[in-house]
Order: structure tokens, then sequence, then C-alpha cells
């Protein structure tokens, strides 16, 4: 009888255990950004300091390790679990905060996200913090940021003007919000190819040392780092630029942003609003109605009008409020008239019928709604 042989069989590692390994070292890695994060957001709440550093140490991680030895004592295979199933709560943790609410994470994140460098010093904090507003910069739906200084109690930005094509201008301006316009010296204007002439729009204000007016120009662009908008008016006024300044960044620049000034890291953070905005305090200057005449025909109203676009773009989503007014301007009757868009140098005639009432003394058309048509 032959003799009987036995083979032994080395079985050859699953397919894909490389994979795995690599997967679950990954979901372990999470831990790390989670904890940061966290750490970062207790910093934004505590403020930096003794009682930060307490609250991290104690419940970031002392408490999560002294608990994963409780759970893991006497079953050692359950380590690896456990691991996992904290880096992957960290994963989603991390996530849910960059994706659901990116402005206030990458606010927390260039705030404090390198709080850990001041151990090793100011200049070490302020390489840090580069390296965090980077960071938070490529967050989706991040807000965009620029730096700024104060000068003589101003906070002072650098922007670029561009006006008839490819011609820009590199400026600094005073950020205002209290401006309902952006202004531009007489020398800027010049410099852009922008200065006003005899038939440009003037804006009247009230100044403390009485009422003002300036001369309205349509620039192609204003961009602060990445914020951009265009076209934008400006008002040119000597007396708004000082020293080194083209002027004053007004309201309508900052309305098409949240905006918020960092003194910490010295930057100003601004995220585009997702509502549209409304741009028919500019565009109105620029818009003369004529020819507005009204007669009466049966029981309806017709009015008529001109209206002319003076501007150098077109304008567009043009909405009117035509009403019917009583001796004492009370009214009696409104109807909204909508216009397309309106080419620079256009005019369009306006053809409006409304229902007539016996105690009509007047009428009016306002605008109420518009937009430019390069926007």
């Amino acid at each position: 009888m032959a003799p009987m042989v036995r083979r032994v069989q080395h079985e050859e590692p699953p397919a894909g255990f490389t994979r795995k390994r690599a997967l679950a070292l990954v979901l372990c890695l999470g831990i790390l950004p989670g904890l940061w994060l966290q750490s970062a957001f207790l910093a934004a709440w505590l403020g930096e300091g003794q009682s930060h550093l307490l609250a991290v140490t104690l419940g970031l991680v002392l408490a999560p390790l002294l608990g994963l030895l409780l759970l893991v004592r006497g079953h050692p295979r359950a380590l690896k679990v456990t691991a996992l199933l904290w880096g992957t709560a960290s994963w989603v943790f991390t996530l849910f905060f960059c994706v659901v609410i990116p402005e206030s994470t990458s606010q927390v994140i260039s705030s404090h996200g390198a709080w850990m460098f001041s151990f090793a010093g100011a200049r070490t904090r302020v390489k840090g913090d580069r390296v965090m507003e980077v960071v938070s910069s490529k967050l989706p739906g991040a807000a965009l940021s620029v730096p700024f200084t104060f000068e003589q109690g101003s906070i002072v930005v650098d922007a670029t003007l561009t006006a008839g094509g490819a011609q820009s201008l590199p400026v600094r301006f005073v950020l205002d919000t209290g401006a309902s316009f952006t202004t531009i010296s007489p020398a800027v204007a010049a410099r852009l190819g922008v200065a006003p002439g005899p038939r440009s729009p003037q804006l009247h204000v009230q100044t403390a040392g009485g009422e003002a007016t300036y001369p309205l120009v349509v620039l192609s662009r204003l961009s602060v780092g990445e914020a951009r908008v265009g076209p934008l008016v400006a008002a040119v006024c000597e007396p708004c630029a000082v020293g080194d300044k083209a002027g004053l960044l007004g309201l309508n620049f900052t309305s098409h942003f949240q905006t918020v000034i960092d003194n910490k890291t010295g930057r100003v953070r601004m995220r585009p609003v997702e509502d549209w905005v409304d741009r028919h305090a500019e565009v109105e200057p620029f818009l003369e109605v004529h020819g507005l005449t009204g007669s009466e025909a049966g029981d309806l109203l017709r009015i008529r009008a001109q209206v002319t676009n003076l501007a150098p773009v077109g304008v567009s989503g043009l909405a009117f409020e035509l009403t019917l007014l009583d001796d004492q301007g009370q009214v009696l009757n409104a109807r909204r008239v909508t216009v397309e868009a309106v080419a620079a140098g256009e005019t369009r005639a306006l053809d409006v019928e409304i229902a007539a009432h016996p105690a009509c003394a007047s009428f009016n058309l306002e605008l109420k709604q518009a937009d430019w048509a390069d926007n």
C-alpha cells in the first residue's frame, strides 16, 4: 500500500486585503481632523486660553481615550472595531460642518484652526493662520476674504477697477457701508476713461457742510480679491478721496455679499448672497422718462411715455409702478409695468392702460426694480 502523503495548502490572502487595510487606516485617521475641528469650534466658543486647553485635554482627548479603554478591556479584538467607528464618526462630523455650514466653519478654521501654534510663538502662529486661511478658502461655499489695514480709524482694502474692456487700475478703498454708492476721485475716473460728461446723471447728497452734487459713471467691474461686481455705478467725488485712497467702497458693492470684519486675522470676509440683488437705485439715474401723457378712453386711462437708457451698458428686468393719485396724494389704483430690456442709448415706448377713477387728480410712474443687462 502506497504511503499516504499529507498535503498542506497555503491559503492566499483574499483579494482586496490591502484595500481593506488602507480603507481601515483612512477611517481611523478621521479621528485627527475630527479632534482638530472640534477644538477649533471650542476655541471660538470659549476663547483661546487655559479654559480652552483644559476643555480640549479633558473633553476631546482624555475622556474618549478612557472610554475606549473601558470598552475594549478584556476584549482586545474590539479595539479595531471601536477605532473604526470613532474615525468614521469623526469623518461624518467633519464633512457635515464643512458642507452644511461652510461659512461658519471657514471662519472658525481661519480664526482658530491654528490655535495650537500659539505655543510655538507669535511668528509661528502667524504662519499657521496663513495656512488655515488657505484651507478655509477651499471649502465649498466658503466666504471670500481679503486683508485690510486700519488707517486713521478707517478700514482700507485693495481693489481693482475695470472700465472699457481690458483697462484696469489697482486702487485702495475705504470700506464704508454707510455710503449708498461707491465713490472714486476725478483723477481715477480720468485714468479709467470714464470721466463724467455734460449729460452724466447727478447724485444729490446731504453732507455736514450742506447739499452736494456728484456726477455718476458706470464701471465695467470692481474687484476686491475674488469678490467681483460689475457693472457698478460710482460717484465721482473729490472730497471722498483722502491721501492715496481712490474713494469709498459703498453699499452698492457690499450689498452683494454677507460681509464680516475679522479683527483677529485682519481680513474682511465676503460671502456672495444667494438672493438676486435689486439694483434699481443704480439704474434709475441713467433712465430718462419723458413724454409722459395720459388720456381717458371710457373706463380706462391710457398712459404713454418714452424711456431712454443713458448708460453705456444695457439694462434689464425693469419694473415700473403706475399709480393713480387723488388730490391728497392717496393711491387710488396701481399697476405694475415691466420692460424686459433697454440697450445702451436705446429709447423704448411705454403704452399702458389702467382702470380710471373719478377722484383721480394725477398719476405717477416710478421705477421699482431693475438690473444691468451685462450683470
